[in-house]
């Protein structure tokens, strides 16, 4: 049977690259200026496009109680480091001890961190000043607007990028003029900015300074992934209006997280409740406290109290590199089952795979039994529905991992892991799993999503036992968000990206089978079917931030995708074809009664150029043999109904069929397995089967047949041959079995799939109306159909329901 169509196709294919935003964090020693007056360099850990923006924080220095005033400044930031180095701000205050740095390398930019946070860098150009000794008229604030506001008042870092008025020789002398970064009247939609002179005598500026700003939400517990794709803690105090001076003690204040070392403490003051101005520096630090004071010049007096102030700090658990595009790889779930496939095949004539994974894994998961996408209800685009019916059978409808490869089995096996699906249920009073991996159906190991009989309006997260579990009601008949976590510790729960319940759990074995969405899998018994509806079905390796739930659910509530960016729900009236591939293709639609070309119905959405990009072929058959050859078509050819084609493409793209009518079922054959059928027409054979085969075409005719149906997959079992003599007379109408006992066709069809393997390698699955678990003739697919030799002088038609 020559059913193979062989191209060579070559092409490049150039990438847009979209740049991506970057942000460290380092730890530096400044060395004691009376070893060393010189500045020094720090090499950023990553090369940026543009120089990026620089924030750093100096500790105690030689201990609280003995050190002299301090702070840093900076310059020549390029796009591989900078120079720092510590300053003072009085002639008489000498050398200064060595102190640890902590800095912030960050592009500029508005930025949304891979958990939903948002951060603000920017650069803002003045020579507005605050201090005691500048006039009341003189003593001015810049206003700052932020173009998003945030939801609480946020903190802010501030730091001098540049010693553009500088008149000393840093670092062999003071700084001067002295000045530092002054904020005050923090809001949700901006803040006031200004240049702090402190208490040193007043100058005038002769040129703008540059000061960098980072605004970020207050009180955030979370993490990162850095390049390395390993977790980085971090979090955002906005301290209470209670830090001293540095005569009057150090003030502490206690983590979000739980550090393991000292972490990376970075901070600005956020207030202005003092003339003297001063600046923010690290007192203390353990791996649960940070001390922080005000500290002061002393050019008018010696003392180095300060009325409270309130400070806006950022810490890290360590140093690291940060790089978006990496974290959003990195933080990416295992499994992205998006549900909005135009169609399920139910794990038919052994194609599995057909519920797309959308996540850089592409573990496709197969969809079982009757289980199938609604359009009607949904969280984004479609939903996979769930039908079934709560009574004893073998079947149920699920969507699983039926092949148990290693990379299926490991889906959410070892902890930590995360999962966020969207809901829908329509029963309470059955035992239902939304997702399961487990061993049996008892559910004695692994975890699971699930509905408890007897249980009422709830939903549980278990792990280990079933016995074992997180709970938070569920409203039937509603879309709802959960989301839960395990680390090996705490199984978290979620609903509607809110914390609805935490379980102390250290015993985990893990389900030594895949998992199971809408039901449990023990390849024995399926009797915990869900009753409803599922969305968004995803799995990670790791945990799930607060933020990040919150972020997952705000995003998809509105039907974006978990990350924010834009999901589009593509009709269902078209099917995609990767690049450089051939497909064998189906164009369901009602063509007899109009002309529709090539162009009509590809041109819109193929890339390139038609011949040259993208080709199409169809079938011609002869009229005095069975063989059969492929034809090019050009732009004008029209598209035929009933005919199947192979495209073949370049380029990555998705072809709809617009324009075309709707398909009239109306065969009034009484072999219609439906309220209603269409009929296509099959080429019948040539030559019979007495023949000698001399011209080489064989005994056999082979039609590339198109499927007409759009909205679902039809058993190739309801489908029927209606064979009849050339005037209409000697009707049968036939079962595939029928006909192949009959000698007119074969039961068997032939479906494209070119990454089938084993027996098949050619490239089609072949199945027959006696097949398990079914054969179906699916959408967009074309199929060829095998005609024997009793066919000649003979119309031979397929008889397809519509449902």
């Amino acid at each position: 049977m020559n059913l193979f169509k062989q191209a060579l196709i070559v092409i490049i294919l150039i990438p847009t690259h979209i740049l991506a935003w970057k942000m460290e964090s380092g730890s530096v020693v400044l060395p004691d200026t009376s070893i060393s007056n010189s500045w020094h360099s720090v090499t950023l850990q990553q090369t940026y496009d543009i120089p990026p923006l620089i924030f750093a924080l100096a500790n105690e220095g030689s201990g609280y109680t003995a050190d002299t005033p301090t702070a840093l400044r900076i310059r020549n930031i390029t796009t591989t480091g900078f120079e720092i180095v510590q300053v003072e701000p009085n002639p008489d205050n000498g050398t200064h001890p060595s102190v640890n740095i902590n800095y912030i390398a960050i592009d500029e930019g508005e930025h949304t961190l891979g958990d939903g946070s948002r951060i603000v860098a920017k650069l803002h150009s003045t020579s507005t000043q605050q201090g005691s000794n500048i006039a009341n008229k003189d003593k001015q604030w810049d206003s700052i607007t932020f173009a998003t506001a945030f939801t609480d008042t946020p903190i802010v870092l501030g730091m001098i990028q540049d010693i553009a008025n500088e008149t000393s020789s840093l670092p062999s002398s003071y700084s001067s003029p002295w000045m530092s970064v002054a904020m005050d009247s923090i809001t949700t939609s901006g803040l006031n900015i200004a240049i702090e002179k402190s208490d040193t005598p007043n100058s005038t500026l002769g040129t703008n300074e540059t000061i960098a700003y980072l605004v970020m939400e207050q009180n955030i517990q979370s993490s990162i992934a850095d390049t390395n794709c390993s977790i980085v803690k971090y979090e955002t105090i906005l301290t209470s209006s209670n830090i001293v001076g540095w005569d009057s003690g150090c003030t502490t204040f206690d983590f979000l997280n739980t550090y393991s070392s000292n972490p990376n403490i970075l901070g600005t003051k956020n207030s202005l409740n003092d003339t003297d101005g001063g600046w923010l520096r690290q007192c203390s630090l353990s791996t649960t406290t940070v001390g922080l004071v005000i500290d002061e010049d002393q050019s008018d007096d010696k003392e180095r109290r300060h009325n409270k102030e309130i400070g806006g700090i950022i810490v890290f658990e360590r140093d690291f590199v940060y790089d978006f595009d990496t974290e959003k790889i990195c933080n990416a779930p295992t499994i992205n089952l998006q549900m909005d496939e135009c169609f399920w095949s139910g794990g038919a004539n052994g194609i599995t795979g057909d519920v797309l994974d959308s996540s850089s894994n592409l573990l496709n998961a197969t969809s079982r039994y009757k289980a199938n996408n609604e359009i009607n209800n949904f969280q984004i685009c479609r939903a996979g529905h769930f039908g079934n019916i709560y009574v004893d059978r073998d079947l149920s409808d699920t969507v699983y991992y039926p092949n148990e490869t290693t990379d299926e089995v490991a889906i959410g096996r070892d902890v930590p892991f995360s999962f966020s699906i969207w809901v829908y249920r329509n029963n309470d009073d059955k035992w239902m799993g939304a997702i399961v991996r487990s061993s049996s159906p008892d559910w004695v190991d692994g975890w699971g999503l699930a509905h408890y009989s007897g249980s009422g309006s709830n939903i549980d997260f278990y792990v280990n036992n079933f016995s074992i579990y997180t709970r938070t009601t569920l409203t039937i008949d509603t879309w709802t968000h959960i989301s839960g976590s395990y680390d090996g510790t705490t199984l978290k729960l979620y609903k509607n990206g809110i914390l609805a319940d935490t379980l102390t759990q250290t015993t985990y074995n893990k389900g030594t089978l895949p998992i199971a969405i809408g039901d449990d899998m023990d390849a024995v018994s399926y009797d915990d079917r869900w009753m409803g509806e599922l969305d968004e079905v995803k799995i990670w390796k790791r945990i799930l931030g607060e933020a990040e739930i919150k972020f997952i659910y705000d995003n998809e509530s509105i039907g974006l995708n978990y990350d924010g960016s834009t999901r589009v729900c593509e009709p269902c009236n078209g099917a995609s074809i990767s690049a450089e591939t051939w497909e064998m293709i189906s164009i369901p639609a009602e063509m007899r009664g109009i002309t529709l070309t090539v162009d009509n119905i590809f041109s819109d959405d193929m890339v390139g150029t038609f011949g040259v990009d993208w080709v199409l072929f169809k079938r011609g058959y002869s009229t005095t043999d069975n063989s059969s050859v492929y034809v090019p078509l050009g732009l004008t050819d029209p598209l035929e109904f009933g005919t199947g084609y192979w495209l073949a493409s370049f380029f990555d793209a998705r072809w709809y069929i617009n324009g075309t009518t709707d398909i009239d079922f109306n065969s009034t054959q009484t072999g219609c397995t439906a309220p209603s059928c269409v009929e296509i027409e099959l080429t019948s054979a040539s030559l019979d089967g007495s023949v000698d085969d001399l011209l080489g075409s064989g005994p056999y005719r082979y039609t590339l047949n198109s499927f007409a149906n759009i909205t679902q997959p039809i058993d190739w079992a309801d489908c029927r041959f209606i064979i009849s003599d050339l005037n209409g007379s000697n009707l049968e109408i036939l079962t595939p079995t029928d006909a192949n006992v009959s000698g007119y066709a074969n039961k068997q069809i032939w479906l494209y799939n070119p990454s089938n393997t084993g027996a098949n390698s050619n490239g089609y699955t072949v199945c027959d109306d006696t097949s398990p678990g079914g054969c179906k003739l699916l959408p967009f697919d074309a199929f060829w159909v095998e005609l024997h030799g009793s066919t000649k002088n003979k119309i031979v038609k397929l008889l397809i329901p519509k449902e």
